[in-house]
């Protein structure tokens, strides 16, 4: 049996409903897309994650978030509001951090529309640019890696609060040989002479109080010929995501106050709704967006 069919089956001992999606959702994977997901896997395996901790790492995510769906749905809101009520449940306690950042990854994979994002990341990634590239919470660290893999910098900077997510997203690129800088601090009070030439922030804005802070901080720290990656989420519920995105006009809007303007765009609605659907009944989006400095 592989390691994926043995961590369907442990997921399928706690969720048959997960299994059932999953089964589904497996069958959709191109053969690339399956090939990657096993090596992710057998990466997890070869730093001493068991299957079980993976089975387990993803239904912490599914769990926690059909919480917070329920808390949404009757409140229309999301359950925190500021980062100091969920840093401590979150960010600065290793075994969450690990379990939630690890079982995203896998969502990665699992989740159509974290599927979509990636391959649009791809797609857009400007593989001939050089100079430097700065990571913005990189999470798990796939980002951070599938950008060293494709790209041409001369150096990879990755900005996290989060010690675990730093850890893990380094421990992903610890083999490929660039020039890479870790930094454990909060991207706002960060003071650097630097302009990046690559910039990605993916699910950041959700997660943060002042989402304008944060673009109009990357405004400042790119040129007129930056390439600037950014995704986010609206009507999405976690239990960490303390800015409620109403609609895709909202974040549009604060783009264009930032000093950012749009180059592309992916909009991406949940199963088969559309915008109306999903401003009407308050159901998640997912959105991406390639950005450039603002002349």
């Amino acid at each position: 049996m592989s390691h994926l069919k043995t961590i369907r089956s442990l997921i399928g001992d706690q969720s048959p409903i997960q299994e059932r999606f999953l089964e589904k959702i497996l069958t959709q994977l191109s053969r690339a897309e399956s090939q990657d997901f096993e090596a992710l896997i057998d990466y997890y395996l070869k730093q001493g994650f068991s299957c079980e901790y993976l089975a387990e790492s993803y239904m912490t995510l599914v769990d926690d978030f059909m919480i917070e769906l329920a808390y949404f749905r009757k409140n229309k809101k999301y359950r925190y509001s500021s980062f100091n009520e969920v840093k401590d449940k979150v960010y600065f306690s290793e075994d969450y951090m690990g379990r939630y950042m690890v079982g995203l990854s896998l969502a990665q994979f699992l989740w159509p529309n974290s599927r979509k994002l990636l391959d649009y990341f791809k797609a857009t990634f400007p593989r001939e640019k050089s100079g430097k590239y700065l990571e913005i919470g990189p999470g798990h660290g796939s980002y951070f890696s599938a950008s060293i893999r494709s790209g041409q910098c001369e150096e990879y900077v990755a900005v996290d609060l989060s010690p675990k997510s730093l850890e893990l997203t380094q421990n992903m690129v610890e083999l490929q040989k660039v020039k890479k800088r870790f930094l454990c601090l909060d991207f706002l009070t960060w003071v650097t002479p630097d302009k990046f030439d690559v910039v990605v922030m993916g699910e950041v804005l959700e997660h943060v109080e002042n989402p304008e802070a944060f673009l109009v901080k990357i405004s400042q720290l790119t040129h007129s010929s930056s390439h600037i990656f950014v995704t986010t989420c609206i009507n999405s519920p976690a239990l960490d995501h303390i800015y409620l995105f109403h609609d895709v006009s909202e974040v549009r809007n604060l783009i264009n106050h930032s000093g950012l303007s749009i180059v592309s765009e992916k909009i991406l609605f949940q199963d088969d709704k559309n915008a109306e659907d999903s401003s009407r009944d308050s159901l998640p989006v997912n959105v991406g967006f390639v950005l450039k400095h603002a002349d």
